[in-house]
């Protein structure tokens, strides 16, 4: 995860497989972050809105059809941050 300002990337792991996101991020955590998950059948772009700081996050993402909630805690890997 790359943190700079008030933007934000990285990689999210949903469903077993991991997704670039990008969006925007405060100063407190509070964020809207723009991405897709793919699940068996489809792939389901999302805006979710939250908070990420490095010892949790809680997203409510919004895809085509569903509101998915989204809680837990990034994790280092390979040198950075995954969600």
């Amino acid at each position: 995860m790359e943190w700079e300002g008030e933007q934000i990337s990285g990689l999210m792991e949903i469903l077993g497989h991991t997704e670039a996101f990008h969006g925007e991020i405060d100063e407190t955590g509070n964020c809207r972050i723009e991405g897709r998950m793919i699940s068996l059948t489809r792939t389901i772009p999302y805006i979710a809105v939250g908070k990420i700081i490095p010892s949790m996050l809680q997203l409510s993402l919004r895809g085509e059809r569903n509101i998915f909630e989204v809680a837990g805690v990034p994790c280092k890997a390979n040198g950075g941050i995954t969600l």
